[in-house]
């Protein structure tokens, strides 16, 4: 069963970051409580918070651009597609 994962954004370096400058938090199903927790309030353990899931969490692949349109929807916008060079 996989993880279930919370997601914000976060400008941080990682994986992702030659995709783009922001890459997405996440806070694995068994930190939310420490997310959430009001008194945590000290920038280092919400730092620790935001760096906790290791950059081969999340793995890169090129889709379709149909996907930087909110009209579309579907499990299609995910499958892999090939690079098409730029005009």
């Amino acid at each position: 069963m996989a993880a279930q994962l919370h997601r914000a954004d976060h400008y941080r370096a990682g994986c992702l970051n030659h995709v783009h400058d922001r890459s997405p938090v996440l806070i694995p199903r068994d930190r939310f409580a420490e997310w959430l927790d009001p008194d945590l309030t000290d920038k280092g353990d919400v730092q620790h918070l935001l760096d906790s899931p290791p950059d081969s969490t999340l793995i890169p692949r090129i889709v379709s651009t149909w996907v930087n349109s909110v009209r579309n929807n579907g499990p299609e916008l995910i499958e892999p597609a090939e690079l098409t060079p730029m005009s």
